[in-house]
């Protein structure tokens, strides 16, 4: 419990200080009776943003490390590299055999061809 709460302070934190700058400043400068919905909404978005970018980052540090972003079993890896003249590039792709993770992406490597 002592990890996460320390993962979720800064964006608790971030999100309250959203929350009362937007508040004040509608407060101050828009209609009164919707800024403090508006600062609801301001720190929600604050919120969801946060999760996202923690989240995207938890699974390029497994796929780096060769694990599974979901149960933590090794993935396998496979590349396709880019051929000259092809219109995409090379191709990377994570499968998980123990849960049915898979990703895919477009990433070409210094063996591609050009």
């Amino acid at each position: 419990m002592g990890s996460a709460f320390l993962l979720y302070l800064p964006a608790a934190f971030a999100s309250a200080a959203w929350f009362l700058a937007s508040e004040r400043l509608l407060r101050r400068y828009g209609p009164d009776g919707a800024s403090i919905a508006i600062g609801l909404l301001v720190a929600g978005a604050v919120i969801i943003a946060l999760w996202g970018w923690a989240r995207v980052d938890v699974e390029r540090i497994a796929l780096a490390a060769g694990r599974c972003p979901r149960c933590e079993a090794s993935l396998e890896a496979s590349h396709e590299h880019a051929r000259s003249g092809a219109l995409a590039g090379g191709l990377y792709a994570w499968e998980c055999e123990h849960c049915g993770f898979r990703r895919a992406e477009a990433l070409t490597c210094s063996h591609c061809e050009t």
